[in-house]
């Protein structure tokens, strides 16, 4: 059975004990149970809808910075967000912002050429050099 429970974890991408506690759970209050409640804490001042055109805008426009989407969400929406807010949300939707990623002015276009060529040649240089 631990086994199994485990697996199960695994494929959820949750811990044993919390599968162990569902099963127990449901063993002594039924399937109905298990149905997603509510879980507290203020609603969203975004909708669902703004929130995917959100997505899209972030997902057309390149270097945007968390000042950006700030911006955008402040003036599009009618929304007042903190900064550190905005970041969850971003974070959210699937995109990876740790910090605001600065724009510079003087990006060469062929950026991501340049990118892919330094780290071929870093691959390189550890594979060569692997005791380092």
């Amino acid at each position: 059975m631990k086994k199994i429970l485990d697996d199960a974890a695994n494929i959820l991408g949750k811990s044993y004990q919390t599968v162990h506690r569902w099963i127990k759970t449901c063993e002594s209050e039924g399937l109905e149970c298990l149905k997603t409640s509510f879980g507290g804490g203020r609603p969203s001042k975004l909708t669902y809808n703004q929130l995917k055109e959100l997505d899209k805008i972030i997902e057309k426009t390149p270097n945007m910075s968390m000042k950006d989407v700030h911006t955008i969400v402040n003036e599009k929406f009618n929304v007042n967000y903190s900064l550190k807010q905005i970041g969850k949300i971003v974070r959210k939707l699937g995109y990876n912002y740790s910090k605001a990623y600065p724009k510079f002015s003087k990006t060469p276009e062929n950026t991501e050429e340049q990118l892919k060529k330094l780290k071929r040649t870093q691959h390189n240089i550890k594979r060569h050099y692997s005791f380092i």
